[in-house]
């Protein structure tokens, strides 16, 4: 599990890498970013706190579904368990 979550960090920052590169390449400045989404520091506080809060509602809803075990190509077929 610590190998896959590694991976993952390596690959953010990878990404955040050649994204910044990019960026300051075409010179790009992240206030830029921020202006052209509309986006404020109160406004991603309130998106975090949304994302926070239906994150911790996902377990409870994932306990309805399991995974069958057939596999429909590439995807595991979900059944729902009520």
């Amino acid at each position: 599990m610590l190998h896959g979550a590694l991976r993952t960090l390596v690959k953010i920052a990878l990404a955040s890498l050649v994204v910044g590169t990019i960026m300051a390449h075409f010179g790009v400045t992240p206030q830029q970013v921020v202006d052209a989404t509309g986006l404020s520091a109160p406004r991603v506080e309130e998106l975090a706190r949304q994302g926070r809060a239906g994150a911790s509602s996902a377990p409870y809803t994932l306990l309805f579904y399991r995974v069958s075990g057939r596999r429909t190509g590439s995807h595991f077929a979900w059944k729902r368990s009520i």
